[in-house]
């Protein structure tokens, strides 16, 4: 993120009495936004897996399940290593792939109503690997 001072044309205004308001312009670049929108849908699938849980009808394999997998990469995007080969962190794929398996388990257990739960983990197994190819390797 970068903060460019306003010039001293059309970001500064005058507030009447005196009062000049300065506007800041923010940009970001793309892998910032990339990354700040995968985080957003991690959490965003993380608070309706926590919703699932908290719901009686939906067994909690498949809630956990669904956290695991949203939980792992999200851990990963807010706290990446600090190190400077950019190795591919095979423990994230295995714990979303551990939350995906949990979940065919479930389904297979508790009835094929709970198909989507594992259309959503596996939408986040895919964005990892995007992710892995596009922005943390990049």
């Amino acid at each position: 993120m970068r903060l460019r001072p306003p010039s001293p044309g059309p970001n500064v205004f005058s507030a009447g009495a005196g009062i000049d308001v300065v506007e800041f312009v923010v940009t970001f670049s793309r892998k910032q936004i990339i990354a700040r929108l995968l985080l957003i849908g991690l959490a965003g699938m993380a608070a309706f897996a926590i919703v699932q849980i908290l719901k009686a009808e939906t067994p909690l394999m498949i809630s956990i399940g669904l956290l695991l997998c949203a939980l792992a990469p999200m851990t990963f995007v807010l706290f990446p290593p600090r190190t400077d080969q950019k190795q591919h962190p095979v423990i994230i794929s295995a714990l979303i792939g551990l939350g995906c398996v949990m979940i065919m388990i479930g389904i297979q257990r508790f009835g094929a109503s709970h198909q989507p739960m594992l259309g959503l983990a596996v939408a986040v197994l895919v964005i990892w690997m995007i992710f892995q190819k596009t922005i943390w390797r990049a």
